[in-house]
């Protein structure tokens, strides 16, 4: 209902032709079919999505053949490119960030007015100690660096994604190879033998190495999140500030041509270790269960 509330009221999804105390299966796809004539692409993705949860609502409740038939055939529909979506220049999203790229969003930040410089600067920070470590933009509230004796700086933080449950086809596998005896062809059949949900053993945290020039960065970065929330603010402030500050950079750099964000530093620094290190290593660095 949210995602429904914030679209403009040109692009509603209302019925035309039938009630909605009396719209069939059948009403609701040929009537989805003559609203989406000309509708954008995220408009229609949204309905499309809609609909489709209403049709399995309704298919679970009453698995007809044609209720079935109805919900594949909207599972099916593919939209349409119009002649407006043809000729839209599309905005590039990058992966990761080319060293050009990085200076040009550098001095767009740093030459924005008084204000925005402040928040510039700390901007500046962020995407230069994410580059050398790869941590996911949440990831830096919690994070820490020390020097150990030897003078080597380790940056430790939280993995933000420890799930302990795997996907489903994952668990299917799992139980076909240690029970090959078993028939297992959905989740529903591991419940059926009496086994339980696969669960796995997920590092809680891993530790970044850094050279002195980038544990600069890093303690910068810390300090400026730390002084913020220190004054009654929040991380989540810190971030949507920095993360304003870097989208008004790009358009001001490449006027609506390209657009990065703050975890593309994490893409660049994903392509800058695999021609250092092997796939296991450098999940090991990403904070991935596997490569």
């Amino acid at each position: 209902l949210s995602a429904i509330e914030r679209q403009s009221p040109v692009e509603i999804f209302e019925l035309t032709g039938v009630h909605p105390d009396s719209c069939s299966l059948r009403d609701l796809l040929t009537e989805f079919n003559l609203w989406s004539e000309g509708k954008s692409r995220a408009s229609w993705d949204l309905y499309r999505a809609a609909v489709l949860w209403h049709m399995r609502s309704t298919l679970d409740a009453n698995p007809t053949d044609e209720a079935r038939a109805i919900y594949t055939e909207m599972n099916r529909l593919r939209y349409q490119e119009t002649t407006l979506d043809q000729d839209r220049e599309p905005i590039t999203k990058p992966q990761g960030i080319p060293k050009a790229d990085l200076d040009k969003v550098i001095d767009a930040l740093l030459n924005s007015n008084q204000r925005g410089k402040n928040v510039g600067i700390k901007t500046q920070c962020w995407i230069l100690a994410a580059l050398p470590t790869g941590l996911r933009p949440n990831e830096w509230e919690t994070a820490r660096i020390n020097q150990l004796t030897e003078g080597t700086w380790i940056l430790t933080c939280n993995n933000s994604k420890r799930k302990v449950s795997i996907p489903a086809h994952m668990e299917v596998e799992f139980y076909r190879r240690e029970y090959p005896d078993l028939e297992f062809k959905n989740r529903f059949d591991i419940e059926a033998h009496g086994f339980e949900r696969v669960q796995l053993d997920r590092k809680m945290t891993r530790q970044i190495k850094l050279s002195e020039r980038d544990a600069g960065w890093v303690q910068n970065h810390l300090a400026g999140i730390q002084e913020h929330i220190l004054n009654g603010g929040t991380f989540q402030q810190y971030y949507d500030a920095c993360r304003h500050a870097l989208s008004r950079a790009c358009e001001n750099a490449f006027r609506g041509k390209k657009h990065y964000t703050l975890h593309s530093m994490r893409h660049q620094f994903a392509a800058n270790m695999k021609n250092l290190y092997s796939q296991e290593e450098v999940a090991e660095l990403m904070g991935h269960d596997d490569v």
